[in-house]
């Protein structure tokens, strides 16, 4: 039911139209107050997608993510964050798409360019992955996770002298998670050396 009116309501702020007086336009005052209550409704819709997400409810994310896209095509953070919820989903060439959308609309969100770092990580594609990590990191220098996903990538392809490096640079940006971080790279590979010599260095 209450999908239902979502759609009705959304059909309604999409069509509504003041009428026409002797071929005079549209009534500022009216369209302006459409405008606002559709991207209200928009932003509402994707603060849902977004709680739901982070409950990690990504199939029910989707469609909350659909809706702001209807009311604004060109939204580049619904397409973001549903290319995110498709990559859950492991539907990774849906989610390059939506990638790709947000990268046309808006090329200075970084964590376009890590999400989509992710799904080609989990497509098997790890060189191709770098260069969007690296992408990642030029936007945001102290973003840990985009170091820690390059260096698995490196690490997938064997250059163990970048990893290494792309490790540390995650330990000295956050010290204090430099267990976590530990530990992460162990439960990923086992790659317990790499790691210890990062920690080292900060003794």
């Amino acid at each position: 039911m209450k999908a239902c009116l979502t759609s009705c309501l959304i059909l309604m702020l999409l069509s509504l139209t003041p009428l026409a007086c002797g071929g005079s336009g549209p009534e500022p005052t009216l369209v302006a107050s459409t405008q606002e209550q559709a991207r209200k409704l928009a932003r509402r819709h994707l603060d849902a997608g977004v709680a739901l997400h982070e409950s990690g409810r990504f199939a029910d994310a989707v469609p909350e993510y659909d809706l702001p896209l209807r009311l604004y095509p060109h939204y580049d953070e619904a397409y973001m964050n549903r290319g995110m919820a498709y990559a859950q989903l492991d539907e990774n060439q849906r989610a390059i798409q939506d990638f790709e959308q947000a990268v046309r609309l808006n090329p200075n969100l970084p964590g376009v360019y890590a999400g989509w770092g992710r799904a080609l990580m989990a497509m098997g594609e790890p060189e191709e992955a770098i260069r969007y990590f690296h992408e990642a990191i030029l936007l945001d220098p102290l973003d840990t996770e985009s170091y820690l996903d390059r260096g698995d990538a490196y690490s997938d392809m064997g250059r163990d002298a970048r990893t290494l490096n792309d490790y540390n640079e995650a330990v000295e940006i956050e010290p204090d998670k430099a267990e976590a971080y530990y530990q992460r790279r162990f439960d990923r590979k086992g790659r317990l050396a790499e790691f210890e010599l990062a920690l080292e260095r900060l003794q």
